[in-house]
């Protein structure tokens, strides 16, 4: 968790956080910097892995966590629990029960992107309603 603000508030919130967690670490300056370049660069993906974001809710992640447990996959979570990025050695195909059971859907972004999409995809209203203006008598394919 990255926190921030007054330098003056800061020692409180990190108390209160850790007061919520029962383990961590702070680092600061150096580290810090490395940890955030390594997510954003997604260096903490092994080579030749398979990487999938799955938008979720923070309320899920510890029952996302529990149906997770034991597989062979790194996690890290953004936005505030708002979105799930998961790497993996395998092809992420034993996701799409997890992913069905749950009404998600999962963009993979390191792999083979010839199917971008694993698990449920919501009926994308806002698409349908431009081809139905672009393409009233239908004759391209439903979206």
């Amino acid at each position: 968790m990255r926190l921030g603000g007054l330098t003056e508030a800061i020692s409180k919130r990190v108390e209160r956080v850790r007061g919520l967690f029962s383990d961590g670490e702070l680092v600061s300056d150096e580290a810090e910097e490395k940890i955030w370049r390594d997510w954003r660069e997604l260096t903490w993906v092994p080579k030749d892995w398979w990487l999938v974001k799955i938008p979720i809710t923070p309320a899920y992640i510890p029952q996302f966590e529990s149906e997770l447990a034991g597989q062979p996959i790194l996690r890290r979570y953004s936005y505030g629990g708002q979105a799930a990025w998961l790497a993996m050695e395998a092809h992420p195909d034993h996701l799409q029960t997890l992913l069905y059971r749950h009404q998600l859907a999962g963009l993979v972004v390191l792999g083979d992107i010839s199917q971008p999409w694993i698990g449920a995809r919501p009926k994308d209203t806002f698409l349908k309603r431009v081809k139905s203006a672009l393409d009233p008598i239908g004759r391209f394919p439903e979206v």
